[in-house]
């Protein structure tokens, strides 16, 4: 969806940047309107050989990855830049500045220094977008910032999730089920459903119901994990 909304804005960005305190960074290189680091497949042995590939370089990524605030001063540098133009993106901010009140600790400290840093310096040739969920925004983030604007997303209901699964999928005889059984989730979750029900034509009733039930433990499962990264660092 956000790649979408890049493609939207009157800039024609190099890159788009994507961040959590799960998979670090992951970076895609644009041509144009195109995704030169992506690839479209349809054999099933080709899209498990690559899934394979794609998890053993993240597991690798993981181990090796750099602090989150070495990696946003590095962004300061670059969302400064005007040689390229990029769209970069933090999913679960929270998870690597939580909200205490008695204070950040070390880490969180520098890592929102940065964060500021990159706020702060951002030029116009460049996005930035910061998504919470459920979490308070650090006030620093946004107090006396005339460059960040807080915008509410509401968890889509059963309209807007059928008029978005519409939008992607043209007519299909189960929105109203998908829409009923994907409480809790939102339009991004929705998306990787609809991605799926594409790659696979004239789903039964009972197969779409498997195909929404594994995707919600995804969701729950990445849920949980970020939320034993975060416990994990508070001890």
């Amino acid at each position: 969806m956000l790649r979408g909304v890049a493609r939207q804005l009157p800039i024609s960005f190099s890159d788009i940047i994507f961040y959590d305190a799960v998979s670090g960074e992951r970076r895609e290189s644009w041509v144009g309107s195109a995704i030169t680091a992506c690839r479209v497949s349809t054999g099933d042995a080709e899209v498990d050989s690559k899934k394979a590939r794609q998890d053993k370089a993240q597991q690798e990524q993981r181990e090796t990855r750099e602090p989150p605030a070495q990696t946003f001063s590095r962004w300061q540098r670059e969302l400064s830049s005007p040689k390229r133009s990029r769209f970069a993106v933090v999913f679960h901010l929270d998870k690597l500045i939580a909200y205490r009140q008695t204070g950040y600790i070390e880490d969180e400290r520098q890592t929102l220094l940065w964060m500021e840093k990159v706020i702060e310096n951002v030029t116009p040739n460049h996005r930035l977008v910061v998504a919470l969920q459920d979490a308070v925004v650090p006030i620093e983030l946004y107090t006396n910032s005339p460059k960040t604007y807080l915008l509410l997303i509401p968890m889509p209901d059963e309209a807007d999730k059928i008029a978005y699964l519409k939008h992607r999928l043209g007519e299909n005889e189960h929105f109203e089920l998908i829409a009923d059984l994907t409480d809790a989730l939102f339009l991004r979750d929705l998306n990787n459903i609809a991605n799926e029900i594409q790659s696979h034509q004239n789903l039964s009733t009972c197969e779409v119901r498997q195909l929404v039930k594994v995707n919600k433990v995804l969701h729950q499962r990445a849920r949980g994990l970020l939320e034993a990264i975060e416990y994990r660092e508070t001890q």
